[in-house]
């Protein structure tokens, strides 16, 4: 490769020089000799193309590093502060205190350093302050605690006496006016315990106090604890009060039922409170399954006089009044909705209302819970009987009627209904005509054509039908204690009907053949709590007006009662020897309950476990968990109620003993007699 230069010789004299040139500009004469080729090589351009590239790069190598050495320095300047500035806000968003920022690198970020330290400081300046406000308030709260335990203790341990004195009192031989005069105290004292509830719920709710603590639970035997509780109400008022459980709602669930049936039975108690006449409903329904639970839906429905919509958007906050006025006939301090709607929406539910202004209202909670695995139980030698059972219930209200009606079908019994008397006599001579007749008839005493009690005796005294058994349900218990005409009757049911009270019933009248005309029903309920007789029970109590308390119920009960007012006393008691039960205070002087009953644990032997049972007028959160872990077996809560002492007896003594340990989880059983 190379240039490559061609010219033409030429022979001639130019006029500008004597010489003849091939290149003379002025040829007067010329002859073309030949040409001339100069041939040039490229290898010295290449070389200075190759010095020339190689200097370029070293240059802009040399530069671009000098470049990037500056900007790295530069940058650096910069990005190092951001970088520990950043480093300084995670470790502050960490929670790690004194975290400060240095103050370096350009005045913008000296100036973000700067805002950084002075925010820092502020925020520890307030996060002292709110540590201080916290402890403040667990102070107060731990103080507010204390105090609604106390004043609790307080007030409930006078209540007890009162109540625990009029019910005694009820249960004597009194005029008329001396009757009504101490079923107005009654009422009263009631109504003052509820209001103290009331207002102990919403400390608890309000400082936090309330806690999960899910147990394995029967839905009928929360359900008919929760009757027994409103079932004094409704008496006094005169209404119908039952609950319906669907056929696809399991048996047992796991859940709070405590917390189910404080919401129910202030539900309960609110629409007794606005219901003159008629009935009130508690419905269970299955809804359907949330994230391998099932949703239930509970339902309080009442004939009462209903909410307006104005009031029904805020009869769920605290002290509100569905009617605010001075001059409102249902007095309250507007707490038990409140209350309701926190515990619910604590239990992952929510509550609401729907309301007709003088028509009723119904309210309805849903709860997530969990299945039970359904144990099968042994079936009762009773159920056997129930299944070829025959039983006619004469009652006019619909939830008692179908109350009792979905009990029977659950027990396998064949049943027949009727809403008025002449229904039900009908139905009467058309079995007899069939040679099927009733073996049981279950009747309302207070049906709304022919009362109870008189078709009861049309029924005796009807010679073309098989007699059968008879059964009153009344909402006067006073009446059947103080001795009222209920001859010729098999039995009576107080309503509201409860399971085991209805099983107890039937069961008893399977088993035996008192003549009717011997027994009156003032003897039926000595005879109901006869199972008593002769039980050894120790109440161990300071007070002395709790110890006569104790002492008439116990001894109305059929027991023989001794006292221990310390629990040094009780020891040396029960160190003489067994009781029945021991029924034990918590608080006392020189050694409370508690201490005492770990002490008596220490001198029993291997062959018998000696029964106690609190007696405490604390109802504050843990109550009942902290008598357990003192070795206690079961939880009575002052004011003490015949029917619960009643029951505590028969779970406890010496012959049910059995029947309270083999059912510690709560789950459903055959009702037992009583």
């Amino acid at each position: 490769e190379g240039w490559y230069f061609v010219a033409p010789v030429f022979a001639g004299f130019s006029a500008d020089n004597d010489r003849g040139s091939p290149f003379a500009a002025n040829i007067t004469e010329r002859e073309l000799l030949g040409h001339v080729l100069v041939v040039t090589g490229k290898e010295t351009l290449k070389t200075m193309e190759r010095n020339i590239l190689q200097t370029n790069v070293a240059v802009s190598t040399t530069l671009a590093g000098v470049l990037l050495v500056l900007l790295l320095a530069i940058t650096a300047r910069m990005t190092t502060p951001l970088r520990n500035l950043a480093d300084k806000l995670r470790r502050a968003e960490e929670g790690e205190e004194t975290v400060r920022a240095d103050l370096s690198g350009p005045r913008d970020i000296i100036d973000m350093g700067m805002a950084f330290n002075t925010m820092m400081e502020m925020l520890e300046e307030r996060q002292h302050e709110l540590k201080r406000t916290r402890d403040v308030a667990l102070e107060s709260a731990r103080a507010k605690a204390e105090f609604a335990s106390n004043v609790s203790h307080e007030i409930r341990t006078p209540m007890n006496g009162v109540l625990g004195m009029l019910e005694l009192l009820q249960g004597t031989e009194l005029t008329p006016k001396q009757r009504e005069y101490v079923e107005v105290a009654r009422n009263s004292a009631e109504s003052q315990l509820a209001l103290i509830q009331d207002i102990l719920d919403f400390s608890r709710i309000d400082s936090g106090k309330l806690k999960l603590n899910p147990v394995d639970f029967c839905v009928r035997d929360m359900l008919d604890e929760v009757i027994q509780i409103s079932s004094g109400q409704a008496q006094r008022k005169d209404l119908d009060l039952g609950y319906l459980v669907d056929q696809n709602v399991p048996a047992n669930l796991r859940g709070e039922p405590t917390r189910i049936r404080q919401v129910l039975t202030n539900l309960v108690g609110n629409a007794i409170k606005f219901t003159d006449k008629g009935e009130i409903a508690i419905k269970v329904r299955y809804v359907n399954k949330v994230d391998g639970k099932i949703l239930i839906r509970f339902e309080v429905k009442d004939t009462g006089i209903g909410i307006s919509e104005e009031a029904q958007q805020r009869i769920f906050e605290p002290f509100a009044q569905a009617d605010g006025s001075t001059t409102r006939k249902h007095k309250g301090v507007g707490l038990g909705l409140s209350i309701c709607r926190q515990v619910v929406a604590f239990l992952g539910g929510k509550i609401e209302v729907e309301s007709v202004l003088g028509e009723g209202s119904t309210f309805r909670f849903e709860l997530p819970l969990e299945v039970v695995d359904q144990t099968q139980e042994a079936v009762p030698e009773y159920h056997e009987k129930f299944a070829g059972l025959r039983v006619l219930v004469a009652e006019d209200s619909s939830i008692s009627r179908n109350f009792i009606e979905s009990i029977l079908e659950l027990w396998g019994a064949h049943h027949e209904s009727a809403s008025d008397t002449i229904v039900a006599l009908k139905l009467i001579h058309a079995a007899a005509k069939l040679s099927r007749p009733f073996d049981i008839i279950i009747v309302d005493e207070s049906m709304h054509d022919i009362n109870g009690k008189t078709l009861a005796r049309q029924i005796i005294e009807d010679e073309t039908i098989a007699l059968p058994r008879i059964i009153v349900m009344t909402n006067r218990p006073t009446e059947l204690q103080s001795g009222a005409d209920y001859s010729g009757i098999d039995d009576y049911i107080v309503k509201p009907v409860r399971q085991n009270v209805l099983f107890n019933a039937i069961a008893t009248l399977l088993e035996t053949s008192v003549d009717k005309q011997q027994v009156t029903q003032s003897d039926r309920f000595e005879i109901q709590h006869s199972i008593h007789s002769g039980k050894r029970v120790l109440v161990v109590e300071d007070n002395r007006t709790n110890q006569l308390v104790a002492l008439g119920l116990l001894e109305r009960l059929g027991c023989q009662v001794e006292i221990a007012e310390t629990g040094n006393e009780a020891l040396e008691a029960v160190s003489r020897g067994m009781y029945d039960l021991v029924l034990m205070d918590c608080q006392m002087p020189e050694m409370d309950g508690y201490e005492a009953t770990r002490r008596i644990r220490l001198l029993e032997s291997n062959e018998r476990h000696q029964p106690i049972v609190a007696m405490t007028a604390d109802a504050q959160a843990g109550a009942s968990e902290k008598c357990i872990e003192s070795g206690m077996d079961d939880y009575l809560s002052k004011p003490i109620r015949l029917e619960s002492l009643h029951e505590k007896l028969c779970r406890w003594t010496a012959d049910h003993q059995s029947e309270g340990d083999n059912n510690p989880g709560g789950q459903c059983n055959e009702p037992e007699p009583t």
